[in-house]
């Protein structure tokens, strides 16, 4: 399982929700430690973390989303509450002792979640955040 890294790209330039997604991402790589420890008993309680954690910081995104009254929130919104079933489902699969063997493979694709929410739901909004001025237009060519 390679270790995943913060790109610039994933900033949205709100400073809240950047340090969210780079806290999902520490307890990501928590997870991955653990499962290549054979540490299956830590790397469930983390993944539980992992997906608690993940709801809060959806409704803090989705609290910011309602104060700048982006017109997508009930969309975001309702994106989220897929993301959780879908995580949560994985979650309980990487549970179940028939596939213990296999958890590194489950948490693999327990982790497609925060890429889905950054890259196909949260860059939807940045560039609104962009268009009325509340956050800058960044590049970073290291992304290239």
């Amino acid at each position: 399982m390679e270790q995943m890294r913060w790109l610039a790209a994933f900033e949205i330039g709100v400073p809240e929700i950047d340090s969210d997604h780079r806290a999902l991402l520490t307890r990501m790589r928590g997870i991955q430690a653990a499962v290549a420890e054979g540490d299956f008993t830590l790397g469930d309680a983390l993944l539980e973390n992992l997906v608690d954690f993940a709801a809060e910081h959806f409704r803090r995104e989705e609290d910011f989303l309602d104060r700048i009254a982006y017109p997508g929130v009930g969309v975001h919104r309702q994106y989220h509450a897929d993301l959780l079933v879908r995580a949560d489902s994985l979650r309980l699969a990487c549970n179940r002792p028939a596939v213990r063997g296999e958890m590194a493979d489950c948490v693999e694709s327990l982790f497609a979640f925060l890429i889905d929410d950054i890259i196909n739901g949260d860059l939807r909004y940045k560039s609104h955040l962009e268009h009325k001025g509340l956050i800058q237009r960044t590049f970073d060519k290291s992304d290239i």
